[in-house]
């Protein structure tokens, strides 16, 4: 009789790697990313995303849009490791917002199928995650007083990669995390001019908007976020021939300390400008620390306008 055992190893990278500290004013003050030196102010805030905003389709075609959707893939990577995931985009504005991605791995004659669920209706957290596979709980302590802290980093993440996408793509925030903008000046990166705006949130959060002075496009966002970080698990199956004939269940990771991952500079930059349906918005996204890329996002076609009703964002844990 032939046995086979196979490991199937699944990252937990979307659920870790986005899970974000609430940000504390005082923190952002000193601890502001340096990656930019600010040469002297040329041009006032209200100049600049005016520009942006007409390089990203103008008033009126910005303006029009209250939904969209998209569809793309996203590579991550954290901790030596790397996954690859499809990813679907629905935002109807100006406070619902859900990322789908999608995890589908063959591992013999198994298929592991996983699916995260981000995001958030107006207050409320959107976060969910299924699988063909027994999954583990969250990898900290399950108490009431930690998971309630947990659920406040996560808004506050999933609000902060709205906020990023809309000034991004609107040159602008809206009621879902309003943003406040300071013109800090201009400087000259690799060639280019370059103004450089300072977006702070309520909350404390603070980023640095990059506008290329030539083209009016947004160049890159920089913001400080917890270091990733990729959580693994592992489940044992027993296969005769091509038939799983019995599992060992998956095993839970120990529990970490997620609040204690330091805050590191993180790069945001669009790219892959394309003309579509009168905008002018990019479909690449590439996040680095450092000179390390950690997420590479391509975006396939928008969907201007599309209907979308609240209860698609109704995904209930």
């Amino acid at each position: 009789m032939l046995r086979e055992l196979l490991m199937l190893s699944v990252g937990l990278a979307v659920a870790a790697v986005r899970t974000g500290a609430v940000p504390e004013e005082s923190a952002h003050r000193d601890h502001v990313p340096t990656a930019v030196s600010v040469a002297g102010q040329t041009r006032d805030t209200a100049s600049v995303l005016r520009e942006m905003r007409v390089a990203l389709g103008g008033e009126a075609a910005l303006d029009a849009i209250r939904s969209f959707t998209v569809d793309g893939s996203v590579r991550q990577t954290a901790s030596g490791f790397t996954k690859d995931l499809s990813m679907e985009l629905f935002v109807l504005l100006p406070d619902h917002f859900l990322d789908i991605r999608r995890d589908s791995q063959s591992v013999g004659p198994r298929t592991v199928d996983i699916t995260y669920y981000e995001g958030f209706r107006g207050d409320t957290l959107i976060r969910r995650t299924d699988s063909t596979i027994p999954f583990p709980p969250d990898p900290w302590p399950q108490v009431p007083a930690v998971i309630a802290q947990r659920e406040r980093e996560m808004m506050a993440a999933n609000k902060q990669d709205f906020a990023r996408l809309a000034l991004l793509l609107f040159g602008r925030s809206f009621d879902g995390y309003v943003l406040q903008f300071q013109h800090l000046g201009a400087v000259q990166r690799e060639g280019h001019a370059i103004d450089v705006l300072e977006a702070t949130a309520a909350d404390g959060f603070r980023m640095r908007l990059s506008v290329d002075a030539t083209t009016h496009l947004p160049a890159a966002l920089d913001y400080l976020a917890p270091q990733g970080m990729m959580v693994s698990m592992t489940s044992t199956v027993i296969v005769r021939g091509r038939e799983v004939v019995s599992e060992i269940p998956t095993a839970s990771p120990a529990p970490v300390d997620t609040a204690g991952r330091p805050m590191v500079e993180h790069r945001l930059a669009p790219s892959n400008f394309r003309v579509q349906d009168g905008v002018n918005w990019p479909h690449r996204m590439t996040e680095t620390v450092g000179t390390q890329v950690v997420s590479q996002t391509n975006l396939g076609k928008f969907r201007l306008n599309p209907k979308l009703e609240l209860r698609r964002f109704d995904i209930v844990r």
